[in-house]
């Protein structure tokens, strides 16, 4: 497999995990976290089930197939469910959390410079960043190593 067709099945299982971002995330809130998560799984492991012979069929269906992945995972990323559904919660505890959390009137407008004002914040950010590009880095370019630094065949 050369780079441009390598490169191609990466971005097609990256890009197609945005989508899936937004749409797991209005299903959370609307149908819950553990049902979203139970199709996550459920979705992801069909494709990567089906991955092998859609590469023996042909790079269009092994594209495709790294597109289902994707979503798949994007749909994994939304594995919280309601603190009303929490069996570990105290009454008390639920009351403050779903009492206190929900603003009556909808939000005008969003503090950002307040918000990333504080070392915190950009504590977390930079961790996230760092941790999401590393490791896209070893999923990405392991096979590529291997192929080409080793000369083992991945596939």
């Amino acid at each position: 497999m050369d780079n441009g067709t390598s490169s191609g099945l990466q971005i097609k299982y990256i890009f197609s995990t945005l989508p899936a971002e937004i749409i797991g995330g209005t299903w959370q809130d609307k149908l819950g976290g553990k049902l979203v998560l139970r199709f996550g799984v459920f979705w992801w492991s069909v494709a990567t089930i089906l991955t092998p012979i859609a590469a023996r069929i042909g790079l269009p269906f092994l594209l495709t197939m790294r597109a289902f992945m994707g979503i798949g995972l994007g749909e994994l990323g939304h594995e919280y469910s309601s603190p009303k559904d929490d069996a570990e919660l105290s009454a008390e505890e639920k009351r403050v959390i779903l009492g206190g959390s929900i603003s009556k009137e909808p939000v005008s407008s969003i503090p950002w410079k307040l918000i990333l004002s504080k070392a915190p914040v950009w504590a977390l950010i930079i961790s996230h960043f760092c941790h999401n590009w590393g490791t896209f880095i070893l999923l990405t370019w392991t096979p590529t190593y291997y192929n080409q630094g080793q000369n083992q065949r991945c596939l």
